[in-house]
């Protein structure tokens, strides 16, 4: 069973850490996790219809490895996190059903403060480039603002609504990690084929 991860990193200016991850695999049913720390505000989810077309995409909540009894069966609901302190650590897993829409968290922020995010995609190279949607950002402009490759600055045009990461002097077999910078004032980047990186 081969699992791909997709990270998506807040960088702070204190000890704060976001990070949002997306798991995909044949074998299991796909989740969002959202790490963080608790802020005495509650996280909102919009949940789209699953696509066997009996319900909606969520199918379960595990805050910290436990499973929460919520009313998810709506297009939009609360995960009521007013149980904990102010400063706890928060780890959000998402299950959902891999045959619809993934469902989206609202308000990230609400467990960190809101700086540019990344989005990190690791893997080994097997001959393909990789394709980004690239939303307008309500500040002005692309919401990407930096492509990264194994930590270098990548020589990528990014002033469009979608781009082409080209991996090509690469090596077959390579590991390779893309790091996408972007802004939070607009939604977010999308990868579109992340697994072309094994």
């Amino acid at each position: 069973m081969k699992t791909k991860i997709l990270k998506l990193i807040m960088t702070l200016p204190i000890v704060m850490l976001l990070t949002i991850t997306q798991s995909y695999s044949k074998d299991k049913q796909p989740s969002i996790v959202v790490e963080g720390v608790y802020s005495g505000q509650n996280i909102f989810v919009s949940n789209p219809y699953s696509g066997e077309g009996n319900g909606f995409a969520v199918q379960k909540i595990l805050l910290n490895g436990k499973v929460m009894h919520l009313e998810i069966q709506s297009s939009t609901f609360e995960i009521d996190l007013k149980k904990l302190k102010a400063g706890d650590k928060v780890k959000l897993e998402i299950q959902y059903s891999a045959s619809g829409a993934a469902p989206k968290v609202i308000n990230p922020e609400a467990l960190t403060l809101k700086e540019r995010t990344s989005i990190i995609l690791e893997g080994t190279y097997a001959g393909k480039n990789i394709y980004v949607t690239n939303p307008y950002s309500n500040a002005g402009g692309f919401t990407v603002k930096q492509v990264l490759i194994n930590g270098k600055s990548a020589n990528v045009e990014i002033n469009s609504s979608a781009f082409e990461i080209d991996l090509k002097k690469s090596n077959i077999g390579e590991k390779i990690k893309i790091e996408i910078e972007y802004d939070q004032d607009g939604s977010l980047p999308k990868i579109l084929n992340p697994e072309v990186l094994k």
